[in-house]
Order: structure tokens, then sequence, then C-alpha cells
């Protein structure tokens, strides 16, 4: 999981045609790097968008994510399914 968070000067809800770009951009580096983008989920008013993805390696994550990182602050958190955790420690 990815949470973003930006300041309202630095918002692209009134940039239609940048925050379309944006998301562009990292389906076509999403596609390259072999990750999935289940969904982005936006928080309007606390100007905070979350971010599920799906890969193997730290690194294509981090590509495909770097687009939001001129949006504002990031943090990308490793997060795998309870039933795997399980399985693992078993």
């Amino acid at each position: 999981m990815y949470i973003n968070t930006h300041s309202v000067d630095r918002c692209m809800i009134d940039k239609p045609a940048e925050l379309a770009k944006m998301t562009a951009d990292m389906q076509a580096a999403a596609t390259k790097a072999g990750v999935k983008i289940v969904g982005m989920y936006p928080a309007p008013h606390q100007h905070v968008v979350f971010a599920i993805v799906e890969g193997n390696d730290l690194g294509s994550l981090e590509l495909v994510l770097k687009p939001m990182t001129l949006w504002g602050d990031g943090e990308l958190i490793p997060i795998m399914p309870m039933q795997e955790l399980i399985q693992k420690n078993l």
C-alpha cells in the first residue's frame, strides 16, 4: 500500500489533465514493470490518496509510484494477505 499526502496548494483535483497524465504514466510504468495497480482511493478532504499496488520487488513498485512523489509526500508500506502470513508462520 502507498499513502500519499499533499498540501492544498499541491492538490491536483482542479488539474484534471495533469492528474490524467500522472495516472497514465503510472499505468504505463506498471505494465512495463509487471506491477498491478489494484486501485487508487482518494480522501479528498484530507488531501490523502491511498494506492494499492501488487508487485514482486520494491524497486518496481517505487518506479511505478514515482509520479505521485511529485504531487506530495508518500509512504510505501509492504502488506500481504493475512492468510499468507499465517501460512508462512505455520
